[in-house]
């Protein structure tokens, strides 16, 4: 056995940044959280490699860790942080999901919003170097580049409709909308 990082959590504990709030969904992907608020706030926490907290891993609650089966340092959030793009954009998110590296967030509009990983293009989002990141990655089964978003952004192919419920598998997204399609 590897030896334990500061990042290793293996007792339950309360998570004190969210004590205040009314926290009515968690959602977790591989090693990424989301906590939705009553207020239809989304505080996340976790690594950001994939850029799937929602904001820039370039801030100053941004820890270095390493992780030994790759032997890469990547960044990690270890607090709950809010992904302010909802509140400057005046967005009420009213529920969430997360995939492997990736998240969706629901609008109280019927809105769907992605954000992370989209090697697989499970965000639903176009590929472009102005939206998208890129990251090599370098495992025994595929040698690949790998691209993200870093900031929610709003499926525009969705836009005609309302969307009522929102899915994830580990690289794949789902909406249904009001009209159950």
């Amino acid at each position: 056995r590897e030896a334990l990082t500061a990042s290793d959590q293996y007792v339950p504990k309360i998570i004190t940044e969210l004590d205040n709030m009314v926290v009515k969904k968690v959602t977790c992907g591989l090693n990424h959280c989301l906590a939705l608020t009553n207020e239809g706030e989304v505080y996340s926490w976790g690594s950001n490699h994939f850029g799937q907290l929602g904001y820039s891993s370039k801030n100053s609650h941004t820890v270095q860790d390493f992780d030994h089966s790759s032997g890469e340092f990547y960044a990690y959030h270890p607090k709950p942080e809010l992904i302010k793009h909802f509140v400057t954009k005046d967005v009420f998110v009213r529920d969430i999901k997360s995939g492997d590296y990736f998240n969706l967030a629901l609008s109280s509009e019927g809105k769907v919003f992605a954000w992370g990983e989209n090697t697989y293009h499970q965000l639903g989002v176009r590929v472009s170097e102005k939206t998208h990141k890129f990251a090599r990655s370098n495992s025994l089964l595929e040698c690949t580049q790998v691209c993200y978003v870093e900031t929610p952004q709003k499926l525009k192919q969705l836009e005609d409709f309302k969307i009522r419920k929102i899915y994830c598998g580990p690289n794949f997204s789902i909406a249904i909308t009001e009209a159950n399609k």
